[in-house]
């Protein structure tokens, strides 16, 4: 997945997701438009689709103009730390999107919309799940993140797919 899409449902919540952003070595492009990535269609649909009032896209805040303009290093962060050795993991920081999650948690956003995306336009089936904030990390921790198996009952085979985005509808618990 190239992208991490951040959706707000109002003004309040983009200065505290800057915020927790910030403190996490992170920012949101908000402009995203002028990258002209592959999922800009996409991001349009899921404006419209969850009424959000702005939707932008998380990147680390190394990024610099004339990068290449994706999440890709925050999603690679997370494969790294799940194949880590146990040791590895003792002696480096959780992945930042993971830290992310964990302020996303103590702030005062009460729900949020992160979709993960490559190439998506309007004709694009989605895969929707609804998940607390504390369940997040659970949910992406694993090697292949947001991919979906299928499983070939012939074959008694798995095939993965992460062809098509995934959307976390994601708030506070209650």
């Amino acid at each position: 997945m190239d992208v991490i899409i951040l959706g707000v449902y109002n003004k309040e919540d983009i200065c505290l997701i800057e915020e927790v952003a910030t403190i996490n070595g992170l920012k949101i492009e908000w402009k995203y438009e002028k990258y002209n990535i592959e999922a800009e269609i996409g991001v349009v649909e899921l404006k419209k689709y969850y009424k959000l009032y702005q939707a932008g896209i998380l990147i680390d805040d190394s990024f610099e103009e004339g990068d290449t303009f994706y999440s890709y290093p925050l999603i690679n962060e997370i494969s790294d730390y799940y194949t880590a050795t146990e040791w590895d993991k003792k002696t480096c920081d959780q992945p930042k999107l993971f830290n992310f999650f964990d302020s996303l948690s103590r702030s005062r956003i009460q729900k949020i919309i992160i979709a993960f995306a490559d190439e998506w336009d309007e004709n694009t089936a989605v895969k929707i799940e609804k998940l607390s904030y504390g369940e997040l990390k659970s949910r992406l921790y694993s090697p292949f993140v947001w991919c979906f198996g299928y499983r070939n009952l012939q074959t008694n085979s798995e095939i993965r797919d992460e062809y098509h985005p995934l959307v976390l509808e994601s708030a506070k618990e209650n």
